[in-house]
């Protein structure tokens, strides 16, 4: 496994044509999502945000739109995001930027097909795109999913050589954007690819999906994507800010908001009863979402972010991903507990 200390262009080229679309709505979903971690969202993102926000506005003096966009980045629906399809098969396969003409559809949608198997099904099987009855059937699978999602959706796999080359000319057209961008905040940007590799990756969380897809050879890390923690097959990403996310503040905020964050965790039902159930034994995510009456997204999502806070750990078995239950995090629970109330 190797640390390029130098950017993606893909991710980040992507990635910055939509946050210049979304930067608001990915404002205020990061700092909610740093919430949830117990850290103040909004003043971290204040604090460290400024530079990510002048690389997107540098980059948006230069970029391109293309006639797709409205497929392919056309909302922010995270349920099943589009542009994180055709960007993740394009990632996973550089050489389709120079030889989509020669790649037929067939190999493109077994790729989609492998893209969702951790991000919707969660138990190894790569679901059947090949046919309109096929594709319907997955997507009625998949109550939690919005209409819009699935209409976009059952558009790309319709025609997806198109929207991989739509893709492919969109990062074609704004790599000299991106380009300039990176020469724009050049030292900014090498201060912090060299601190994170320095510090190498902190976060343990990182350590579970190395575990889960340990066919990674080469982790690259993002700027557009600072706190991203992602792994594909043989791709990973860490984002610049990931290591100060879970550093940030005094020792003793940290552990003020590390309980915050757990109790808010247990506050939950369905995440309260997913943790009793993984106490009888481990359980891959379908498994869970039928004995608890869960959506697989909605699963998914628990799964996720049990996992981010400690209170779960993955296994990969027989192509199934088993979560198993750390009664650790629950003793580490009433320590801090015992230290805050009765010490």
């Amino acid at each position: 496994m190797k640390f390029k200390k130098e950017l993606n262009p893909i991710l980040e080229t992507i990635g910055l044509c939509c946050y210049i679309k979304y930067k608001d709505d990915i404002c205020e979903e990061t700092v909610e999502a740093l919430n949830r971690l117990g850290v103040d969202g909004q003043l971290f993102y204040d604090h460290n945000y400024p530079l990510i926000n002048q690389y997107a506005d540098d980059f948006a003096t230069k970029y391109e739109p293309h006639i797709d966009e409205e497929v392919l980045f056309g909302s922010m629906d995270l349920d099943m995001d589009t542009t994180y399809i055709v960007m993740a098969s394009i990632v996973e396969n550089p050489h389709w930027i120079d030889q989509v003409d020669q790649i037929s559809e067939e190999q493109i949608l077994r790729t989609f097909s492998e893209m969702f198997v951790d991000e919707i099904n969660g138990d190894g099987m790569a679901p059947d795109l090949t046919t309109l009855e096929s594709r319907i059937d997955f997507l009625n699978q998949q109550p939690e999913i919005s209409d819009s999602s699935k209409w976009k959706t059952m558009m790309l796999l319709g025609d997806p050589k198109r929207y991989v080359k739509s893709m492919i000319e969109i990062y074609k057209q704004n790599l000299p954007a991106y380009e300039y961008a990176v020469s724009k905040n050049q030292t900014a940007i090498d201060g912090l690819l060299e601190k994170l590799a320095t510090e190498g990756f902190q976060h343990a969380v990182f350590q579970d999906i190395m575990g889960k897809f340990p066919g990674i050879e080469t982790i690259y890390p993002s700027i557009i994507s600072p706190v991203l923690e992602w792994g594909l097959s043989t791709v990973g990403f860490y984002g610049v800010f990931v290591n100060k996310a879970y550093g940030f503040g005094s020792l003793q905020e940290q552990e003020k908001a590390s309980l915050l964050s757990s109790l808010k965790m247990l506050s939950d039902k369905s995440r309260f009863e997913i943790l009793a159930l993984l106490k009888k034994g481990a359980r891959y995510n379908l498994e869970i979402a039928e004995e608890l009456q869960l959506g697989a997204p909605t699963a998914s999502h628990h799964m996720n972010l049990l996992m981010t806070n400690g209170f779960v750990t993955i296994e990969k078995q027989d192509a199934k991903v088993y979560y198993h239950f750390i009664p650790e995090k629950i003793r580490e629970l009433i320590q801090l507990l015992e230290k805050q109330f009765l010490m």
